[in-house]
């Protein structure tokens, strides 16, 4: 009898060891899938991927476990906004069957970007001896070296107007230096305005206006370009990734792209002026989104440049003037007109907090809790992500056409005077920590 009991146990044994065998255990294989592409002081990108299988494509999103998205997509980017600046937030996204859930995401935690400080120490500095002195364009290299570009006009020893302009202001942190930069044509050297800067690095730094120059850290040298890609046209601003990735903008809707070899002509499809370029690039993937806005008393465009051509890429009233551009991020647009609007997923909304009856001549910032815009009749202001502070204490008598922007400086140029230039006009602005 019990070795009838063994013989029983062995086959049942046996008979539970080939089931085991037999059974295909599938393993699981997430998909849906959560990242944050870029997060601000009140606001989110959240980036929701599905694998693309023959399951259902809906899903819900939540945020600290509250539904604030159902949707049918694979691939969707999701603004999420009204949150508090540096708070922590967790999202999760889960995959439905009806109103079954099958899959979910890992949970995706965030911390909002604090706000920056409004307080600045300001210094003011006037540059030529009257006669229509004015600075264009500024660039900050680091927080003591400033270049900013114009027409200077300074006196002799004997009070007289030298006949040569200088075109080029050095801050070294101490005193802004008076320099004089030539252009060449047919290898003579001739002095003009600079009407724009821009800086890589202290050895890197590109000028131009009546044709391009580049300073390698030794010596100014020409950076000449073709006359099939640029005509007689004025060079408004510069952008670029790098010294091979640059763009050049400027009147009756001019484009030209280097790529470190050599120019090449980008169609507008506009006469208006271009007045202003900025861009964003994605070191990750090498990918730079830029954007210029040209603008005219009869249209105006926000253009997009790439390849060979530059195509309207963001509606805007062709009524509305536009004079400065600026990115913060590859899906946040600033613009400055009569006010400084800003555009993502939501299209344009104007930021409160600013006059509404003064044009903006710029606007410019390092992310979005430290964005400056500027106008004539002394207007600086400051946005830290929240709002904005005007800064009243600046007189009325600068009027600001260009400014750069890093971490803890801004440098606004223009004149003096009214309509018509006396002296040029720098303001250094320095955060007090």
């Amino acid at each position: 009898m019990r070795f009838q009991t063994i013989i029983v146990s062995v086959i049942l044994i046996l008979l539970a060891l080939t089931a085991c065998r037999d059974k295909v255990t599938v393993p699981y294989v997430k998909s849906i899938w959560l990242s944050a592409e870029d997060i601000g002081v009140t606001d989110a990108f959240i980036h929701v991927i599905l694998s693309n299988d023959n399951k259902s494509s809906s899903f819900l999103l939540k945020l600290n476990g509250k539904t604030i998205l159902s949707a049918n997509a694979r691939d969707t980017l999701i603004f999420s906004d009204s949150l508090l600046p540096k708070h922590t937030y967790t999202y999760r996204a889960y995959r439905l069957n009806g109103a079954i859930i099958f899959d979910s995401s890992d949970a995706l935690k965030i911390t909002t970007m604090d706000t920056t400080s409004h307080n600045f120490t300001w210094l003011i500095d006037t540059l030529g001896d009257g006669s229509s002195s004015v600075l264009y364009d500024v660039a900050i290299i680091n927080d003591t070296l400033v270049y900013a570009v114009g027409e200077i006009y300074l006196r002799d020893s004997l009070g007289q107007l030298e006949p040569t302009l200088y075109n080029l202001a050095v801050w070294n942190g101490k005193a802004w230096n008076i320099i004089r930069v030539p252009y060449y044509y047919q290898g003579q050297p001739f002095y003009n305005a600079i009407q724009a800067v821009y800086a890589f690095v202290r050895n890197d730094i590109w000028f131009a206006g009546n044709g391009v120059i580049r300073w390698n850290g030794q010596q100014y040298i020409p950076m000449e370009i073709p006359s099939s890609v640029w005509g007689p046209n004025r060079i408004n601003k510069i952008w670029g990734s790098s010294s091979s990735d640059l763009y050049i903008v400027g009147d009756n809707g001019s484009i030209a792209h280097y790529d470190g070899l050599g120019w090449q002509r980008l169609e507008s499809g506009t006469s208006a002026g271009l007045f202003d370029v900025w861009g964003h690039a994605d070191l990750s993937t090498g990918h730079a989104t830029i954007l210029s806005v040209a603008s005219s008393a009869e249209e105006t465009k926000i253009l997009s440049l790439s390849g060979v051509a530059a195509n309207d890429t963001l509606a805007w009233p062709p009524s509305e003037r536009l004079s400065g551009i600026y990115m913060s991020n590859a899906f946040t647009v600033y613009v400055s007109n009569a006010g400084v609007w800003r555009h993502n997923n939501s299209g344009w909304k104007q930021t409160p907090g600013l006059p509404q009856n003064i044009f903006f001549t710029g606007v410019r910032g390092t992310a979005e809790n430290n964005l400056f815009a500027i106008a004539w009749r002394g207007m600086l202001a400051h946005s830290n992500g929240v709002g904005w502070r005007v800064y009243t204490e600046i007189s009325a008598d600068y009027n600001f056409d260009a400014l750069a922007v890093s971490q803890n400086l801004i440098v606004a140029v223009g004149f003096t005077g009214g309509l018509f230039a006396d002296k040029a006009v720098a303001i250094i602005g320095r955060r007090i920590q």
